[in-house]
């Protein structure tokens, strides 16, 4: 899913690589959710997220993503967390 070039401004890879952001949230319960997952459920994709040792990670500089995405949402597994 994340190496799909038609959805990279709604989900991508982060800066890194080490972790996932979810830029447009509403595009991504509307078109990315239901191809991948049996639902279009965002809180029940991060709950399956968690599950997994992922978490949500506050990104301190969110001007990366441009002035059009107002709060991307990035995911990294636990272990990796600094």
């Amino acid at each position: 899913m994340l190496e799909e070039t038609e959805i990279v401004n709604v989900v991508s890879w982060g800066p890194r690589g080490d972790s996932f952001v979810v830029k447009d949230m509403n595009e991504f319960t509307k078109s990315v959710l239901p191809r991948v997952f049996k639902h279009s459920n965002f809180a029940s994709f991060v709950r399956q997220l968690n599950k997994y040792d992922f978490h949500k990670v506050k990104n301190s500089d969110d001007s990366q993503f441009g002035e059009q995405v107002k709060q991307p949402s990035s995911f990294t597994p636990k272990s990796q967390e600094r």
